[in-house]
């Protein structure tokens, strides 16, 4: 008889799933717009983000009732690799994750 382990899902492994159920958004510009405009629920960013960049985006998300940001440890190329985009990307903004339960339930 084997037992069967549960695999902890991370946060790698949901986003594909936000991505194809819910609703993001990829890229600076796009992502300041959508958290001065109250729609953004989440922030991915990754690691080789520039760090004026990365600021301002926290400084955005902290106008926006505490917005959660994950740091992706990866660079940006990992991440779109993660999302399966052909181009490079450094910050998603999570609109809607559809069935992938990435936000934190007190801010739903």
């Amino acid at each position: 008889m084997t037992k069967k382990s549960k695999k902890e899902t991370t946060f790698e492994d949901k986003l594909p799933l936000a991505i194809q159920t819910g609703k993001v958004i990829f890229g600076f510009k796009e992502s300041i717009r959508s958290l001065v405009n109250s729609q953004c629920k989440m922030l991915v960013i990754t690691s080789n983000l520039q760090p004026l960049q990365k600021r301002q985006l926290e400084y955005y998300a902290y106008l926006n009732n505490n917005v959660p940001i994950y740091s992706f440890l990866g660079t940006n190329n990992d991440l779109a690799q993660s999302c399966g985009k052909f181009f490079r990307v450094g910050v998603v903004s999570i609109l809607d994750d559809g069935e992938a339960d990435l936000i934190p339930k007190e801010m739903n």
